[in-house]
This record gives structure tokens, C-alpha cells and sequence, in this order.
């Protein structure tokens, strides 16, 4: 922390006192202003003191010294000028090179996040149809085996009939689920080409 200088105020002019009473020669106190209520050391000092004066010196030669060094140093600021402006330059090339490589990572990101999302939703609607369809195949594992088929139809003609309109049903589900993948395929073209 830096010492505490107490700097001494400059004293402030005396007012003079009014013409009427410096020209009477009463030589009262009023004469002489011993009521002022200023600092009686502002009268001894004038507003331009001999310290302030060696002050004044200092300062001068200060800033000849100072404007010395100046253009001394001038001739190196402009070099290191240069320099950091060439750095400052390399650094924003740089920087902007960064940026494009970010920029492109960022669409390449981009176009894999759609990706993943699509496929999650494709994903969803699979699963969501192939639980509308479990009871369906449930059901079609219960069904009679080819042996077993065979006897059940010879025995009775509304027992083939019903099988046959179970096959035909069947091949029309089957159809509808073909349908459905090729127009799940025609809506996302980045899935049929994988396909």
C-alpha cells in the first residue's frame, strides 16, 4: 500500500476589505480582518510557494526524460507492433478455422440426431403394431397343425370353410403389413436405401 502524503491546500485570496472602510483610519480590528475566519497560515504562504516551484521543476524535467524515452521506445513499440499484430492475425485464422471444423461436425451431428430420432420412431410404431398383432399370433399357434387339419376338415364342411376364410384373412393381414412397410419405406428414403 502506497504512503499517505498530505498535500497542503492552496491558500485561497484574502478578500479585501470594502473601500469605505480602508480608506478611514480608525485602525479598529474590523481594519485588520482579525475576525476572518480563515487559516492564518493562507496569509503567510502566497498561492505559489517555493515548494510548489521545485514542483514545477521536477515535473518539467520529468517529462523531458520522459519524451526521451518515448521515442526511444517508439522504434521498439512499432516492432512489437507488428508482431502482435501478425500473432493477433495467425490466432484469428486459426480461430476461424476452429470455427468451420465445429460448424461442420455440428451439421454431420445434426444429421445423425434425425437419424436416431427417425429411427426411434420407426422403432416405436414396430413395436406398438406388433403389440396389436400378439393376440393374432397367439391365436394362430393354437391352431392345428397340417395333421390334425387334415382330419378336422374331412370330417366337417363348415370346419374347411372356416379354414379357408382363416387363410384368406391371413394373406390379406399379410398383404396390409407389406403395404405398410413399403409406405414406412417410401417416407423415409435414408431407411430404404439401408434396406
Amino acid at each position: 500500500m502506497a504512503p499517505l502524503v498530505l498535500k497542503r491546500r492552496k491558500a485561497a485570496p484574502s478578500p479585501s476589505p470594502p473601500l469605505s472602510e480602508a480608506s478611514s483610519d480608525s485602525g479598529s480590528d474590523s481594519d485588520l480582518n482579525l475576525h476572518d475566519n480563515s487559516d492564518p497560515e493562507d496569509g503567510f504562504f502566497p498561492a505559489g510557494s517555493a515548494a510548489n516551484d521545485d514542483d514545477q521543476d521536477f515535473s518539467a524535467s520529468d517529462e523531458e526524460i520522459d519524451h526521451d524515452e518515448e521515442s526511444g521506445h517508439e522504434e521498439e513499440d512499432d516492432g512489437e507492433m507488428g508482431e502482435l499484430e501478425e500473432e493477433y492475425r495467425t490466432l484469428q485464422a486459426s480461430q476461424q478455422s476452429i470455427l468451420q471444423t465445429l460448424k461442420q461436425h455440428r451439421d454431420d451431428d445434426a444429421s445423425r440426431g434425425q437419424a436416431v430420432k427417425n429411427q426411434k420412431a420407426l422403432w416405436d410404431k414396430t413395436l406398438e403394431m406388433r403389440f396389436l398383432l400378439q393376440k393374432a399370433f397367439t391365436t394362430s399357434n393354437k391352431l392345428p397343425k397340417d395333421s390334425t387339419k387334415s382330419r378336422f376338415c374331412s370330417h366337417d364342411q363348415e370346419i374347411e370353410q372356416a379354414y379357408v376364410d382363416l387363410l384368406d384373412s391371413s394373406k390379406q393381414t399379410l398383404g396390409s403389413m407389406l403395404e405398410l412397410q413399403e409406405a414406412l419405406l417410401e417416407r423415409n428414403q435414408a431407411a430404404k436405401e439401408d434396406f
